[in-house]
């Protein structure tokens, strides 16, 4: 079984597992719309990464002391980043990947 990243966007996570002899057209999270005039064609249009954007900048904007000049978190920092997430989004599931 090949791996592949998405076409759309270059997730290396989106195909851990592709059976097909062809490598997948669309994206993992809108395969009802593969082929059709409203599927992904670029990465703005992903939910799932906007969801993503939207959570690395938040995590930057509350608490900013725990990234480096690059935008890159810190070692020992990750605790801190999720507890100031959580406090201020209550339930809100974190976007893995």
């Amino acid at each position: 079984m090949a791996k592949y990243a998405c076409p759309i966007c270059g997730d290396p996570q989106a195909y851990l597992f592709w059976v097909d002899p062809e490598p997948p057209i669309g994206c993992p999270h809108d395969m009802e719309n593969w082929g059709t005039t409203r599927a992904i064609k670029n990465i703005s249009e992903c939910s799932v990464q906007r969801k993503k954007a939207w959570q690395a900048a938040e995590f930057r904007k509350l608490v900013p002391d725990a990234f480096d000049e690059t935008g890159k978190m810190k070692p020992g920092q990750l605790a801190r980043v999720l507890q100031a997430f959580g406090e201020k989004h209550p339930g809100m599931p974190i976007q893995v990947g």
